[in-house]
């Protein structure tokens, strides 16, 4: 045998080698398989929970059942995938995973053995449905008004729920942490020295967003990413509609502007309200920074509502900054999906009776 034929025989084995190395040794777990014969996470939620006990199916789930039943409806079509001679493919319902990993932070691992689905398989199909959940709802429960009409619907809520007249609109940040790639060196830290991601979001009396701008590093000052957003530029172009300056109601006095409030973050404008400084103040000015103050809660409310019900936002993420800004983008659409459907169940009782920290008493 000369050594080329040497030579051919010592690849064919490389080559054998290497075919056997990543040849699958099994197709799918033994216990996996068991997942469809009545074992697992998924049969107890939809067989045991949702038929028996519908407070902890709203607990596991962060949503009632006749809403889960119209999200699933909505989105189904776009997570559903197709059998194969090989298998059959994983079914919408159990797709379902996400909500429990995705609100709690959960990693896929402890929930692979929880629902029996591969941890593999949960990296893509989790995504995928917050994708089709963005996809499908994003434009439509995400929706800042652009007419006259809207804004002072927006407007009188303000003034009948939190006795603010003229607001159209609470402002505030939100940093979410992370735990960001080390290429990423410093970018993400911010001045408590942790990675973190701004969602800057402007909420209606009810608690609902209008409008988000999201992706900003934690380093970054809200009122410069305020002032950096689509909103902002529009709002100085005098291009969202706004209702023109009127008279209070039942307030023989000045026309007034109608004004989104804010914090002492944002830089004071025609229509940005902010309190006045602490110091020195007279007691109409103490009054007027009480009821801004109440008026401008509700955005710090809405942000505690969705950080109650998706815990993972109190937590730092384990995960990319794309897949970050997914998951966060994905919580506070389905805030407002949930708090459309059933508000009474979503949003605390008791959230309009918390009375503020203040010594200013006898205050109206």
């Amino acid at each position: 045998m000369d050594q080329t034929q040497l030579a051919v025989l010592a690849l064919l084995a490389i080559v054998e080698d290497e075919r056997r190395k990543h040849c699958r040794s099994l197709w799918t777990r033994q216990w996996i398989r068991q997942r469809d014969n009545g074992r697992g996470t998924i049969h107890m939620l939809h067989h045991e929970l949702r038929l028996q006990d519908a407070e902890s199916f709203r607990n596991f789930t962060r949503m009632d059942e006749d809403v889960f039943s119209k999200l699933l409806s909505i989105i189904g079509s776009d997570i559903c995938c197709q059998d194969t001679n090989m298998r059959q493919s994983i079914k919408p319902l159990s797709t379902d995973s996400h909500f429990k990993t995705f609100p709690t932070g959960e990693t896929f691992q402890s929930l692979g053995y929880a629902i029996r689905i591969a941890p593999n398989t949960l990296s893509k199909i989790i995504p995928e449905t917050l994708q089709a959940i963005l996809n499908n709802l994003g434009n439509k429960c995400i929706k800042i008004p652009n007419t006259a009409n809207e804004w002072k619907q927006v407007a009188h809520s303000f003034n009948l729920l939190w006795q603010f007249p003229h607001c159209i609109g609470a402002v505030d940040g939100k940093k979410v942490t992370f735990q960001a790639p080390r290429a990423a060196g410093a970018y993400f830290r911010d001045y408590k020295g942790h990675n973190s991601i701004v969602l800057l979001a402007v909420v209606d009396a009810h608690y609902r967003f209008l409008y988000t701008n999201i992706g900003a590093n934690g380093r970054v000052h809200d009122g410069a990413i305020f002032n950096q957003s689509k909103l902002s530029e529009a709002l100085q172009g005098n291009n969202m509609n706004l209702l023109p300056p009127e008279k209070v109601e039942c307030f023989n006095g000045p026309y007034l502007p109608y004004v989104f409030v804010a914090d002492d973050a944002f830089a004071l404008k025609p229509y940005m309200m902010k309190p006045d400084p602490e110091r020195g103040l007279s007691k109409e000015q103490k009054v007027f920074n009480y009821r801004l103050s109440r008026a401008q809660r509700v955005v710090e409310n809405a942000f505690g509502i969705m950080s109650n019900k998706f815990v993972v936002l109190l937590n730092p993420i384990r995960l990319s900054p794309n897949k970050v800004d997914t998951i966060i983008r994905t919580c506070y659409v389905l805030h407002n999906f949930i708090l459309e459907q059933n508000p009474r169940w979503y949003v605390p009782g008791d959230i309009h009776n918390i009375s503020m920290d203040s010594t200013m008493e006898g205050i109206p």
